[in-house]
């Protein structure tokens, strides 16, 4: 990371540094953003997989010819 920081200031105007250094900071939220809410989709899908799973019913196997 220190190579890539050396290189950014020593061969990009500022300009260009600090509109990376924002850049990369917005995309850095987005990601935590994205990463919350697929948490919080995780969660939901493991919570309707769990109640579809104990609401199946049972198999039972009924014998008509009394054995």
């Amino acid at each position: 990371m220190k190579l890539k920081d050396w290189l950014l200031k020593k061969y990009l105007p500022s300009w260009a540094v600090l509109e990376y250094g924002d850049a990369l900071a917005a995309a850095q939220k987005r990601v935590r953003e994205l990463e919350a809410e697929n948490r919080t989709l995780r969660a939901y899908i493991n919570g309707v997989e769990r109640g579809l799973r104990a609401k199946q019913p049972g198999i039972r196997i009924e014998r008509s010819d009394g054995g």
